[in-house]
């Protein structure tokens, strides 16, 4: 029997499916060149909104990072206190063209505050693209995919960050997507950054995911229970991936070891069933899997790692997250029809929730996707967007109702 995490929230968009928890619910509402983070991630800005998650309320300025990420900084202000200020003997000054009984009084220099656009159009120059050096296990630094299925599609696009473009390295989010019969998959990692083969073990465990998914949910269901099936395809799939993972290091030989893979791992799963929509997730890591609704309801569908301390993540080849695993995989009937379901990873969602707003800002940047031409070569042009304080890759799947017109 499987037991649920403690920290599930009903958000209302789904219902309890075999005893499923629900989903938490969202309302509807991106400086430049710093030197390189283990994950590339910069210290956030403080902010928030009534409107978050429940564990972001609790922790607003929580960020989720690699093993060796940085953590996240609050920023503090400081304001001047209402006391009385002490008082200290004035100073006189002299100097040879000034009388010593001449005063000179010292004043504070101005503030300049930049706005974000003047900042970032200050920087624009600054940032270089540099061709990496190292010709072992090269990556493209742009990938895009598009699967379509009846009256759904989903796309996806990956990009070089501006921080491993500007160090000459490789992408190291990954991505795969692929139909299994009626059921559309898609599998997002993202390597740590302080990892030397972190780019590998992200396109390792997402291939390997997908693989899974195909052959175990191309089988009908054992005495149809499509939920426990479903589940089962989920929790596998994460086996799979970190046994393909430990495969590869052990090939590698002695030199590597299983951890140098290290990546996270998020999972989805549609199916659109005569009824409501179904939907299996399963989440190791930070990024986030999310949905919006057609009635404009949206919310998070999974719950973002947080690791012992600030700053830190866990990963695939974590052994503490082997024991969870079962806990990781959510089956959810949702409510209505969808309107949109995104995957990402840390280095876009981050730049929307939680600090810099809410899912409703992240989804309403993305609704042109639903009516574009290519909307794989759109999704990989908007992961372009400028934002301060963000370098990092950008990879984002995107499920959505195909265009009739």
């Amino acid at each position: 029997m499987s037991t649920e995490s403690p920290n599930d929230s009903s958000g209302g968009i789904a219902r309890k499916t075999n005893k499923e928890v629900n989903i938490p619910l969202v309302e509807p509402s991106v400086e430049e060149p710093a030197a390189s983070s283990s994950h590339n991630q910069p210290p956030k800005q403080s902010g928030s909104s009534d409107l978050l998650p429940t564990q972001y309320k609790q922790n607003p300025n929580a960020n989720i990072g690699s093993t060796q990420k940085s953590a996240s900084q609050t920023p503090v202000s400081f304001e001047r206190g209402q006391g009385t200020k002490p008082q200290l003997p004035q100073q006189t000054l002299s100097s040879p063209k000034t009388k010593p009984t001449d005063n000179v009084t010292q004043s504070e220099p101005p503030v300049v505050r930049l706005l974000d656009e003047e900042v970032l159009q200050k920087s624009r120059s600054l940032w270089r693209e540099v061709e990496p050096k190292d010709m072992n296990d090269r990556v493209e630094h742009v990938a895009t995919d598009h699967k379509i299925q009846d009256g759904m599609q989903i796309v996806a696009a990956s990009r070089r960050g501006k921080s491993h473009a500007q160090d000459g390295k490789y992408r190291e989010d990954a991505f795969s997507l692929a139909i299994s019969g009626d059921w559309l998959v898609a599998a997002v990692a993202d390597g740590a950054g302080s990892k030397p083969m972190a780019r590998v073990g992200a396109q390792v465990a997402s291939q390997a995911a997908i693989d899974h998914l195909c052959q175990t949910l191309s089988k009908p269901p054992k005495d149809d229970d499509t939920i426990k099936h479903l589940r089962g395809a989920l929790t596998g799939a994460l086996v799979h991936a970190l046994a393909c993972v430990s495969a590869e290091a052990a090939y590698r030989g002695s030199q590597v070891d299983v951890n140098d893979f290290a990546s996270t791992l998020l999972l989805l799963a549609y199916r659109q069933t005569s009824g409501n929509p179904l939907v299996g997730i399963a989440q190791i890591g930070d990024g986030g899997i999310a949905a919006m609704l057609k009635s404009g309801q949206c919310a998070l569908l999974g719950k973002a790692d947080h690791g012992k301390f600030a700053g830190e993540a866990l990963f695939l080849t974590s052994g503490e997250t082997m024991l969870t695993w079962v806990n990781r995989v959510q089956i959810l009937e949702l409510t209505e029809p969808v309107h949109l379901v995104l995957v990402a990873t840390d280095g876009v969602l981050d730049d929307f929730t939680p600090s810099f707003g809410t899912l409703a800002n992240l989804f309403h940047e993305i609704e042109p996707i639903r009516e574009a031409t290519a909307p794989e070569e759109w999704l990989s042009s908007w992961l372009t967007y400028e934002k301060r304080s963000s370098f990092d890759d950008r990879t984002m799947a995107v499920l959505f109702p195909r265009s009739m017109s």
